[in-house]
């Protein structure tokens, strides 16, 4: 696309088709951050949160970041099940490595079958097939203090 102003771009038929994915992509994260309060998996102890999401759309990155900044000493890991388990992991306080501990919290022969996971202290992801996620989840419980 291109336009001259931002009324020319308004006007044009592909703006439109995105806007409205942008309005359908909007309208899912504002349900999803209204469910989080009641589908979510805590961990007290540990402070931990596993949030399980279903979306046609990859915005676990974004629900994760938003729900890490309400409480900034937990870690909050949102999960989206697809052809594998992709998990985003947040944790604004970085009182726990989330690059090293969701690295070391795939099982060994995971990585073998396509498993890999990295990022910051404060923002990292993993994604897995689905039978290592259980594994995974347990390991990463005991990383975490």
């Amino acid at each position: 696309m291109s336009s001259k102003d931002l009324m020319e771009l308004e006007a044009q038929e592909e703006y439109r088709q995105v806007y409205e994915v942008y309005l359908e992509m909007q309208d899912e994260f504002n349900r999803l951050v209204e469910d989080y309060e009641e589908d979510r998996e805590i961990d007290r102890e540990k402070c931990v949160i596993f949030f399980e999401i279903e979306s046609d759309f990859h915005i676990t990155s974004s629900i994760a970041t938003n729900m890490s900044t309400k409480t900034p000493d937990w870690v909050h890991l949102v999960v989206q099940r697809d052809e594998m388990v992709n998990i985003s992991a947040r944790c604004q306080s970085g009182r726990v490595d989330l690059g090293e501990s969701l690295q070391e919290a795939l099982p060994d022969d995971a990585l073998d079958k396509g498993a890999e996971a990295g990022g910051h202290r404060k923002a990292a992801g993993a994604s897995m097939p689905e039978q290592y996620y259980s594994q995974f989840k347990d390991n990463f419980l005991e990383l975490v203090d």
